[in-house]
């Protein structure tokens, strides 16, 4: 079974320009023109290993041991449905896919009255960063957002089926 790559710090953690989810920047660090430096520290947990597909190795989420069976989840930390033997569990993550990744989220932040459409950026073992998608978002199109994983459900939600980024949207035939 393959596991994901760690990333840096550098890459996985911390990147000048990301705004943190508070929008409150922690003490010792320096805003930047576009937000403050993300700070909070979130983690797939290390129980969690991960599930991938068996034609193409893709990473399709994680599975917990719990008591006799597996609760699988996305990658985004979210469960798939009730534990299961594990290859219950793994055929449900494999066919599930992550083609949720490309669909449009709402992202509810501090400063805006209604959550924004934001879209996908990366994922890794320690955080999801989120681009804003939403032309009533006072702030630039593509402001990135870090949030930690497991991800809050409070914070990010899936958008409606067959939503996606809307520069796919305005593609004709896309």
């Amino acid at each position: 079974m393959s596991r994901s790559p760690v990333l840096p710090d550098r890459i996985a953690g911390r990147r000048q320009g990301e705004r943190h989810i508070t929008g409150k920047a922690p003490a010792g660090t320096r805003g930047s023109r576009r937000g403050e430096l993300w700070h909070d520290v979130g983690m797939i947990p290390e129980s969690w290993f991960p599930a991938t597909r068996p034609d193409d190795g893709e990473t399709v989420g994680y599975l917990d041991m719990v008591g006799e069976e597996f609760q699988p989840y996305d990658l985004l930390g979210r469960p798939c449905g009730d534990a299961a033997d594990y290859l219950a569990a793994e055929e449900r993550l494999s066919a599930s896919g992550i083609s949720y990744l490309a669909s449009r989220w709402l992202l509810t932040v501090d400063d805006h009255p209604v959550p924004i459409a934001v879209v996908i950026s990366e994922v890794n073992r320690q955080s999801v960063v989120v681009l804003s998608d939403d032309p009533d978002y006072h702030r630039d199109f593509g402001t990135p957002f870090r949030l930690p994983l497991p991800v809050d459900p409070a914070k990010l939600v899936q958008g409606p089926p067959g939503s996606g980024p809307r520069f796919t949207q305005a593609i004709p035939g896309a």
